[in-house]
């Protein structure tokens, strides 16, 4: 008494014909898409960049990607490294390449005048805000006095 029947193919099946010229197509339609969506925007991109790192010149009012905007007073002969002057007599030497963007001219004058032209009361909260900010408690004076006579004494040492 047989339960399972012996089952013999009558032929063995063919492989699909065009099998791996379908997985060809696939690979490079994905490599296609790729290029135009990757690779295409990106090079676009860096052009962009290293066109408008190329012609910074000296007065140009630019953006550093750390949010810092000021002007630009030496290109140094390195091509590395930028002077920019933050507000009167603060220069600051970063890399050319954390400038992001050129800024259109008068636009630091425009936030100079804006910060000027602000009400008189603003001045003095502000003033206000800072004294709070520097007052503290005697206790903590105290501490970070002896924590400063502390410090002078080990470097006296």
């Amino acid at each position: 008494m047989e339960l399972i029947s012996t089952a013999y193919a009558e032929g063995a099946a063919a492989p699909q014909a065009g099998g791996d010229f379908s997985m060809i197509i696939v690979l490079a339609v994905c490599m296609i898409a790729v290029y135009f969506f990757i690779m295409r925007p990106n090079n676009k991109k860096r052009k962009e960049m290293q066109k408008l790192l190329d012609n910074l010149a000296v007065g140009d009012e630019v953006l550093t990607n750390g949010g810092i905007a000021g002007r630009i007073i030496k290109l140094p002969d390195n091509r590395e490294y930028v002077l920019v002057e933050v507000c009167e007599g603060t220069v600051l030497q970063m890399k050319r390449n954390y400038v992001v963007a050129v800024l259109p001219k008068g636009t630091l004058l425009a936030v100079a005048v804006d910060k000027k032209s602000a009400p008189k009361g603003a001045a003095k909260n502000e003033k206000k805000a800072e004294e709070k900010k520097t007052e503290l408690p005697p206790a903590v004076e105290k501490k970070l006095q002896g924590a400063s006579e502390d410090k002078t004494e080990e470097q006296k040492a």
